[in-house]
């Protein structure tokens, strides 16, 4: 990582260090408060669902309040397990994300978290953010209804839309293009997945991953073709809140630590195989779809036509099914808890997900 040379304020690495005063140091130095935080009340929040970060609710009590001072934050930190925090140092995941909230959120045509503060250096980050709690977050687990589903890919087409093929993505240099961690799935890595996964996800899925796993170079090489825009990279249902319809809350995107370059298709191939239920998935996922290119086309893109973009959202499958191995390599096949849950409603969603919607037809 490259530090911050713009902060005065130590970079914590616990809950410990998250105080009163640190809290003071940070709202005063972005010109948030005039006042002084003189009791901060700091309780875990999202325990399970970050992957790539650990959270925390601060309520700060205030000296001399004069009115609008925050009353409530999260402040995210790095993660507490050694695999996954060297993983999010490696991939630059808060440097990501605080120069997202820094150079683009404000001029994207989404609804995301206020951003209040980002620090970071060699081995530590923070990000201090806006309090949404009084919006539902759906667990991905269970997975997403139908019209939340609609609602999120019809947003996240006005990002695309934006960016789509932009010259202006040369100036978002920190923003890795084709990474390939998309596209990279370790002989080692497929022969765990098979072997945990092999008899849950069926012949026909494991026969496209055996595929797949030597076409690599071919999809790296497809993706390049194609035109590039800037994705979430993680957009999936445990990073979305959710608000009354029709308001400007109706839905918040979150989390950017792995906003990338690449095909738009890459998002909306990643919320309908990873966080919709087969149920769900099977009955709409053709509307999901064309609510996504019918966005793209609102804004614009009129040339971009509906067979070139079901061609895109197969290549987008292809990369997604990369994802549930490498976090089985990474967590490992007895991960506890909810982290076991999500990895398993992400590998078994994603592969039915590439056998429906035929994502081998898009294969050489």
């Amino acid at each position: 990582m490259i530090s911050d040379p713009a902060s005065h304020v130590p970079v914590p690495d616990a809950i410990e260090e998250i105080t009163a005063d640190w809290m003071t140091a940070v709202l005063r130095e972005t010109g948030v408060i005039a006042c002084r935080v003189e009791d901060l009340a700091v309780s875990h929040f999202g325990e399970g669902i970050g992957m790539m970060s650990f959270m925390v609710r601060c309520r700060p009590r205030y000296d001399a309040p004069r009115g609008g001072e925050p009353a409530s934050l999260i402040v995210k930190l790095e993660p507490k397990g050694e695999a996954t925090r060297k993983v999010i140092e490696q991939w630059r995941g808060f440097e990501r994300e605080i120069r997202f909230y820094r150079e683009i959120a404000d001029v994207t045509p989404l609804r995301v978290p206020h951003f209040y503060y980002g620090a970071f250096d060699a081995h530590r980050a923070v990000i201090v953010l806006e309090d949404l709690g009084h919006l539902t977050v759906r667990d991905q687990v269970h997975g997403l209804r139908d019209q939340e589903t609609l609602t999120a890919v019809g947003q996240i087409a006005r990002l695309h839309a934006k960016y789509w093929d932009s010259p202006s993505l040369c100036g978002f240099d920190w923003i890795p293009e084709n990474e390939e961690r998309l596209t990279s799935i370790d002989p080692d890595a497929w022969a765990l997945f098979q072997d945990v996964y092999g008899l849950r996800v069926g012949p026909e899925a494991v026969a496209l991953g055996q595929r797949l796993v030597g076409q690599l170079d071919w999809l790296r090489e497809e993706i390049a073709r194609r035109p590039q825009t800037i994705c979430h990279g993680d957009f999936r249902a445990d990073n979305l809140f959710f608000g009354e319809a029709g308001s400007n809350d109706e839905v918040v995107i979150f989390d950017w630590q792995v906003c990338t370059r690449c095909i738009g298709a890459l998002d909306v191939s990643r919320l309908l195989g990873g966080s919709e239920s087969e149920a769900e998935r099977i009955q709409h996922f053709n509307e999901v779809f064309r609510v996504w290119h019918e966005g793209l086309q609102q804004a614009g893109l009129s040339d971009y036509d509906i067979e070139t973009a079901l061609a895109d959202l197969r290549l987008g499958v292809l990369v997604n099914l990369c994802t549930p191995v490498r976090i089985l390599s990474i967590w490992g096949p007895d991960a506890p808890g909810r982290r076991g849950q999500l990895l398993d409603v992400i590998a078994t969603r994603m592969f039915a997900f590439a056998v429906e919607v035929e994502a081998a037809q898009r294969l050489p």
